[in-house]
């Protein structure tokens, strides 16, 4: 720090090293000098000297520079100015929405603005999606302007304030998010940015004044240049005051929206063919024709449990099957929809599609829930397997024929997939107690059999009882998955309470 080139309302500290009648010596942090501070600079009310009634050596002080003294030439700081400007830039209004200041001078690296202790400067260094990017490049940041800002407690080299845009348009009250913002979208992206496992796209900020923005995700509009345009006035509200880049998060209102949740003219059975536009615990959204919504029900697409995001993700093109004009269980108004086929991948997936199931599986025409299956399915189980049941270890072949059989265990009717993660070789019989869930194999790899089978008197069932707790065989090692052999103990197996 330069001290013979000092601004008035510079913040310096330092340590008092000497004390007198009236003035103390402080020295200046970083070895740059000494100050003075004198005893009517300590309070706005008359204090009866000495000084050392209120000071001690080595206590820090802080304060602003108001001058130099003519008598020794240090600079002089002011203990009470600091405290009155801190009061001045902080303490008029919360801290949350900050206070207003004009710009004096702006440009794509900086702005500053005059505060009552001199120039304050706020910086850009948050890249080209940050708050000052956008104020600048659409003129919001003009000399002129007004602006809300925070003024903190730091200093740049120049002995500049540093100053910071708040966090929200709105004090923090548990009433906020509930407040109706109106502004004006000043600047949108229509291309696609990477959030999390989702793909969000058509982003819109919008100006809700003294230089707040407020961010509109409408991952539920196809294109925002056909619904939206800079300049157009909107009613939203906070979704998220504290986000990561400064940048709060709203919703549109309803009226303004161009969103509908209803389908005109929808019934039920009707295929409809649409894009995934949000990903959810149990579902997800899928819009139609009409920018309208309609929910599609995860158990639909895959079997059991498990996130939809593991075969679908934000931006497939999907077809399917209303199934209700209204959600009643979650009283969603939105229709439902059953998961037919996979039409189009997204050009940029976000997540691997799990090989337990097959989203590109097309029904057959004219079945009830069939679904077509690989013609190689069964010899490539086969011969992983060496023509060997897993179950009893037997093993027939003559030739080339095999009486073994390739066993989905996520049933293809339920669109398990054709690959060897999802299959068993087994003998005929055992395939067919497999599929009717009287057997079934646990984590371990170890063949259980249904309680009825075991406390069955029938010879007839002796064929089953007598593998149960038999380690399955792999001549070549198991190829199965372990959750698709949990899925169907959970699903198929008929005792599957006990396991």
């Amino acid at each position: 720090m330069n001290i013979g080139h000092l601004v008035p309302g510079t913040i310096m500290s330092g340590v008092v090293a000497e004390l007198a009648q009236f003035i103390a010596l402080i020295d200046l942090d970083d070895s740059v000098g000494r100050a003075i501070v004198h005893i009517s600079q300590l309070s706005g009310s008359f204090l009866a000297p000495p000084i050392s009634a209120y000071l001690a050596v080595g206590e820090r002080v802080t304060g602003a520079f108001v001058g130099m003294d003519q008598r020794t030439g240090y600079p002089e700081l002011s203990p009470r100015a600091f405290r009155v400007a801190d009061s001045q830039l902080n303490g008029t209004t919360p801290d949350r929405t900050g206070r207003d200041y004009e710009i004096a001078k702006s440009n794509e690296f900086y702005a500053l603005v005059e505060t009552p202790v001199g120039l304050g400067v706020v910086e850009n260094k948050s890249g080209p999606w940050s708050r000052y990017e956008i104020l600048f490049a659409t003129g919001l940041l003009a000399e002129g302007k007004v602006v809300a800002l925070i003024a903190t407690r730091d200093m740049t080299s120049s002995g500049h304030r540093v100053m910071r845009f708040p966090a929200s348009p709105l004090p923090h009250t548990p009433d906020s998010s509930k407040e109706v913002l109106e502004g004006t979208i000043v600047f949108w992206r229509p291309d696609s940015t990477r959030k999390k496992d989702q793909m969000l796209r058509n982003i819109l900020y919008v100006h809700v004044g003294r230089g707040h923005l407020v961010r509109l995700e409408c991952n539920d509009v196809l294109d925002i240049t056909q619904h939206f345009s800079i300049g157009q006035s909107l009613q939203l509200r906070l979704t998220t005051e504290r986000p990561s880049k400064g940048i709060p998060v709203g919703k549109l209102e309803p009226e303004t929206s161009p969103v509908r949740e209803k389908v005109p003219g929808a019934k039920v059975g009707e295929r409809m063919v649409g894009k995934v536009v949000r990903l959810l615990p149990g579902g997800a959204i899928v819009l139609v024709a009409d920018n309208c919504g309609v929910y599609l029900e995860a158990r639909s697409v895959m079997p059991g449990k498990g996130h939809i995001g593991s075969v679908l993700s934000v931006g497939d093109w999907i077809e399917g099957t209303i199934t209700s004009l209204v959600d009643t269980e979650s009283q969603n108004k939105r229709p439902l929809l059953a998961f037919e086929r996979l039409v189009q991948q997204s050009a940029v997936s976000t997540r691997q599609r799990d090989a337990l199931v097959d989203v590109v599986a097309v029904r057959k025409s004219g079945t009830r829930g069939g679904f077509g299956r690989d013609a190689a399915f069964r010899m490539l189980t086969l011969l992983a397997y060496d023509h060997t049941c897993c179950v009893c270890g037997a093993s027939y072949k003559v030739d080339n024929a095999s009486a073994m059989e390739a066993a989905h265990v996520i049933p293809r009717g339920k669109r398990g997939a054709d690959s060897l993660a999802n299959s068993l070789c087994l003998c005929p019989v055992h395939h067919w107690a497999f599929d009717k869930g009287l057997l079934c194999l646990d984590e371990k790899l170890v063949v259980l059999v249904a309680r009825s089978i075991l406390h069955s008197s029938s010879a007839a069932t002796g064929w089953l009882s007598a593998v149960h707790g038999k380690h399955a065989t792999f001549p070549r090692g198991p190829k199965v998955s372990i959750e698709a052999l949990e899925w169907h103990r959970r699903n198929m197996f008929i005792d599957a309470d006990g396991v």
